[in-house]
């Protein structure tokens, strides 16, 4: 299905969004009229966004919570809570209405921010590697011992990071 189409622009503009988020109550896992959190993610399985619109008011703020809680700047974690709710229309459908929503989506948050930290140090790793590189030309052997010690110098001050100050200095620098 083209999602440029006028069809598809036209009919979602023409949902009333206002309407559904009016259904339903804005405490996580109350119902109002049979609205709970299992009932908003059967909508959204089934494809209607206006739903997620209300997932995202009920638990955003619940969500940014947690996600601060891994030490993420603030930028970071903006990211990280919009990739979440990016990830629950296609997660949706594997959603357990036995379970709670909120730690469901805490889950989704959690697996966000390994895939970040996964990138990140995967960007540092790429650093050092090109730190490696051999350097085109004939260094003098001055050049040689520069580089050597600059690269060790690195290399030292990395090693002596902790985890958590690792993977602030791999979000900052990278």
């Amino acid at each position: 299905m083209d999602h440029t189409s006028s069809e598809s622009c036209v009919a979602f503009e023409s949902f009333p969004a206002a309407a559904v988020r009016d259904t339903f109550d804005s405490s996580p896992g109350r119902s109002r009229g049979g609205a709970t959190d299992a009932a908003i993610l059967a909508e959204i399985a089934a494809g209607n966004l206006a739903a997620l619109g209300v997932l995202f008011d009920r638990y955003e703020a619940v969500v940014r919570r947690f996600v601060g809680r891994f030490g993420l700047r603030d930028a970071e974690a903006d990211d990280i809570v919009q990739l979440t709710f990016l990830d629950v229309p296609h997660a949706a459908r594997s959603f357990d209405e036995r379970r709670s929503a909120r730690r469901w989506l805490m889950g989704l948050a959690t697996m966000q921010v390994r895939r970040h930290r996964r990138s990140a140090a995967r960007r540092a790793e790429v650093l050092l590697t090109w730190a490696r590189e051999p350097v085109q030309g004939a260094p003098t052997p001055a050049e040689v011992f520069e580089i050597l010690e600059s690269r060790a110098r690195v290399e030292r001050a990395l090693a002596g990071m902790s985890v958590k100050k690792r993977e602030v200095f791999d979000m900052i620098v990278l």
